[in-house]
């Protein structure tokens, strides 16, 4: 065990305040507030500052007020106290305000009654959109348009006679995919922010899954209109990548108490990064063969058609253009 730790400046002034228990992250789990006299430290339930840490002795550690401010003094306990993990033990440690003791695997620091607190944050969710999401009713309307709008979705893309069956499988598997996810947020809102919001997060997930239908619906209206057929993948790549930075985010600000700036720069990090795996799984299946071509056309009803497109004598011609091209390739083969 090492020698005392040198002690701060005499004149410095301590003022009783809370020694505060922190986890692994550094965030404040338990405030003990500090009064005159020696305190004790450690896993006795008669004892001033109980820490619940098997690593703690019942009597481990006991702090006092000197002139030169606060000091813990080790009570000859198993592990010892150190100033921060990884440190070497001391016997004994002078506390400024901000500064930490290790005892056992426990990390109290030292906060003065007289230190400075950050500037109060702005809670813009209280008054922003999200705000919307807390309503029962908006939440329930959701819940109950995601599953038609998925039905109808299906019922329009039928080319077959409709079953029953075949009709509410889609629908069905897509709201169950929906409800894990919302209890996936929930579990971690109940780990992190202690607060289930299961419903909240339901509804999130439903506003996501209609923004992604609608989404799905106008840029295809879009390209067809304005002739743009080549560029609906990429309307669609922004459009859902857009979608989904704003899902997350709104998953994370019901998750987290972090502010604003820093859960938007994730949530659009995380959806760039879905992004390109998506990107680089399309390329890399681009090069396979296919027994059914695709191509990058939309069909809709002509009166939303703004600007003109190719004439159907024009398609001909360059048909009939590309079938003496393939007869004369042939040729040149033989």
């Amino acid at each position: 065990m090492e020698p005392l730790t040198t002690a701060p400046d005499v004149a410095t002034h301590f003022r009783p305040g809370q020694l505060e228990l922190l986890n692994r992250s550094g965030s404040v789990v338990r405030r003990f507030a500090l009064r005159a006299g020696p305190l004790t430290l450690g896993r006795d339930p008669g004892g001033d500052v109980v820490l619940d840490d098997p690593y703690v002795c019942p009597r481990h550690a006991l702090l006092r007020e000197e002139a030169a401010g606060l000091v813990v003094e080790d009570c000859a306990s198993v592990n010892g106290i150190a100033s921060a993990p990884g440190r070497p033990r001391v016997a004994r440690l002078y506390l400024a305000s901000g500064m930490t003791v290790r005892i056992g695997r426990s990390t109290l620091r030292y906060r003065s009654a007289a230190a400075p607190l950050p500037a109060t944050l702005v809670d813009g969710a209280a008054v922003g959109p999200l705000r919307l999401c807390e309503n029962p009713v908006i939440i329930a309307g959701l819940c109950l348009l995601a599953p038609l709008l998925l039905l109808l979705k299906t019922y329009l893309a039928t080319v077959t006679r409709v079953q029953g069956g075949k009709l509410l499988f889609e629908p069905v598997v897509t709201v169950v995919v929906v409800v894990c996810w919302a209890a996936l947020w929930s579990f971690a809102g109940r780990l992190l922010a202690y607060r289930w919001h299961f419903w909240i997060h339901f509804g999130i997930g439903c506003a996501g899954l209609v923004a992604f239908l609608g989404l799905d619906v106008v840029s295809g209206y879009l390209c067809f209109a304005f002739n743009l057929d080549p560029l609906q993948p990429l309307v669609d790549n922004l459009g859902q990548t857009a979608a989904l930075a704003l899902l997350l985010f709104a998953h994370l600000r019901f998750v987290s108490a972090a502010p604003s700036r820093p859960l938007g720069r994730a949530a659009v990090l995380v959806s760039l990064a879905v992004l390109g795996l998506s990107l680089l799984t399309e390329h890399s299946d681009s090069g396979d063969f296919n027994s059914s071509p695709e191509y990058q056309v939309t069909l809709k009803a002509p009166p939303f058609q703004l600007v003109k497109g190719r004439t159907v004598a024009d398609f001909m011609d360059e048909a009939g253009q590309l079938s003496t091209q393939l007869a004369e390739h042939a040729a040149s083969k033989e």
